[in-house]
């Protein structure tokens, strides 16, 4: 027959073992809560970050584009202007008969 002690020793081991088991589960989840406070904690900097930086561009972008229609407008009144012409760059003849056959052979190629 197997002694009381033994039993009583076998109960204190079991529940010992168990307790343990209990305190590591307490200790493994309050370090996952800090790891997801900090994450949490993270991820709301990284927004806020965020936020301020599409803020200031915003304030930049609303910047540029007042001056980018006064540019266009002096652009539009320089392009009616023909001053960019260059009356003295032309094609010569076998350069014009190059780009004759490759549009002929790009053509007849389809």
């Amino acid at each position: 027959m197997i002694p009381p002690s033994l039993y009583i020793a076998a109960a204190i081991a079991l529940a010992s073992f168990g307790a343990g088991w209990q305190i590591q589960a307490w200790r493994w989840k309050a370090a996952e809560s800090a790891q997801i406070e900090q994450a949490k904690a993270a991820l709301v900097a990284e927004q806020k970050r965020s936020q301020e930086a599409s803020k200031a561009y915003q304030e930049q972008l609303a910047k540029v584009r007042t001056k980018t229609r006064v540019i266009v407008n002096e652009v539009n009144r320089e392009i009616e202007k023909p001053i960019y012409r260059d009356a003295t760059c032309a094609i010569p003849d076998n350069g014009r008969m190059l780009l004759d056959s490759a549009i002929d052979t790009a053509n007849g190629s389809r």
